[in-house]
């Protein structure tokens, strides 16, 4: 596993790179990234016509990549724990490997609004990825 560092806007990856963000389970997706993900690829309803969970991912194919949620709390306004946010990183894994996917590009994940200290996030993600042929990229706004 590589962890890429890019300063710069999410959205300026290069099409063929799928994307990865934190959201609730209620998919409100009114505040921070969340709401520029809604608005760039009408999220919503596909996800909530899907069956979720909280520490689970909900994967939407839009054009040339699938967008996945990590849902990561229970309602827009909640915090996540760090345990609910490992176990979607978890479930983004088995995602990507069960889908042959190498590529992933993310925000600095739960650590905005959400407020869990970069550190943690990046220091989950090395656990969690660790020996698995991932690259993934994070973008520093």
């Amino acid at each position: 596993m590589q962890l890429i560092h890019i300063k710069g806007d999410l959205f300026s990856c290069p099409q063929h790179i799928h994307l990865a963000h934190c959201i609730s389970f209620d998919a409100k997706m009114s505040r921070g990234i969340a709401v520029d993900f809604q608005h760039r690829f009408d999220l919503r309803q596909e996800i909530l016509n899907t069956h979720r969970q909280i520490g689970g991912v909900v994967a939407v194919w839009r054009d040339t990549r699938f967008i996945v949620q990590l849902i990561t709390k229970f309602r827009c306004f909640h915090k996540p724990s760090p345990q609910t946010l490992y176990a979607s990183l978890i479930a983004l894994r088995n995602f990507m490997e069960h889908n042959n996917i190498t590529e992933i590009a993310m925000p600095e994940i739960a650590a905005g609004l959400d407020k869990i200290p970069l550190s943690v996030s990046i220091d989950f993600i090395y656990k969690v990825f660790q020996n698995t042929p991932v690259n993934i990229y994070m973008y520093h706004w």
